[in-house]
């Protein structure tokens, strides 16, 4: 029977090791300060190789990642340093990649090779086109970073004419010259303001069509002269690069209508500045105005 007492007392004494164990434990614990889910502590960033997501800001001191790391939006750093050295010239993968020289010279992988990034030019802008149609004086300011432009435009078309009847009873007309015409590149100063004057086609009876004009100041970069009124000689185009083309002058009895002095220039796809022509209806007609266009190159 002396065996049978052994054990039970020492079933007794684990009994009494677990019970006081567990009423330190208790009254050792303190519980949450508020009521749940109240000033519970969110689970924290542990090293699991499972991803996470944190829906709200995360501060702090130090940050290192040993992989890659990917930004969906916008990175707002007081200072970035790159820590990779690499030359200029030299290969590199992949493009938009970035890093520096040992001097601290930020390059940029363009075309797969390192570039420096004074030295990356920048595409340029499109083409944009400003043009006028009426006669009047207009300001165009330069775009910024623009250097050059292509102007197109036409001075105005002198007006058409007629006399008669002579002796035998015929009627003369004279188409007028067409105005002046320009298609070229003309060098300008970025920011700088230019005037633009566009001729004003001519009366009829033999008024001259107005001239057309790109300024700098008091500077002619352009100048178009206005076609020549029709007459009783054939009437001259206007001067420019590319010179109106003039009028004629006939008898209505040989030829059904006089000539219209217009330059057909591709580069002037239109009937601005043609001259003023004269039908066998006895009606001269006034010469059509001037247009003038700038496109950025």
């Amino acid at each position: 029977m002396k065996p049978l007492n052994i054990f039970a007392t020492i079933r007794s004494v684990l009994f009494a090791l677990v019970l006081a164990l567990g009423l330190s434990y208790a009254y050792a614990w303190t519980g949450p300060s508020g009521v749940a889910p109240a000033n519970n502590t969110d689970a924290p960033i542990n090293v699991g190789a499972d991803n996470q997501v944190k829906n709200a800001g995360l501060s702090l001191n130090t940050l290192s990642v040993t992989g890659n790391a990917g930004i969906l939006g916008y990175l707002n750093a007081a200072t970035v340093r790159l820590t990779d050295i690499n030359v200029a010239g030299t290969p590199c993968t992949p493009n938009g990649a970035l890093s520096r020289e040992t001097d601290g010279t930020a390059l940029n992988c363009v075309s797969l090779v390192w570039k420096e990034f004074s030295t990356i030019t920048p595409p340029p802008p499109p083409p944009v086109t400003t043009s006028w149609n009426s006669p009047g004086t207009y300001s165009y300011v330069v775009p910024a970073g623009i250097t050059s432009v292509k102007v197109t435009g036409t001075a105005g078309g002198g007006g058409g004419w007629k006399h008669g009847p002579n002796p035998g009873g015929d009627w003369f007309f004279s188409g007028s010259g067409g105005g002046g015409v320009v298609d070229q590149v003309v060098a300008v100063t970025s920011g700088e303001t230019l005037t633009v004057i566009v001729g004003a086609g001519g009366p009829i009876m033999s008024g001259a069509g107005g001239p057309t004009y790109l300024r700098r100041g008091g500077t002619n970069l352009v100048s178009l002269g206005g076609g020549n009124g029709g007459g009783m000689s054939s009437p001259t185009g206007g001067s420019g690069p590319l010179p109106g083309e003039n009028g004629a002058y006939q008898a209505c009895n040989v030829y059904p209508k006089a000539k219209s002095g217009a330059y057909i220039s591709p580069v002037v796809a239109s009937t601005y500045g043609f001259g003023g022509f004269s039908d066998c209806d006895y009606t001269p007609r006034v010469g059509e105005g001037g247009y003038f266009q700038i496109t950025t190159n």
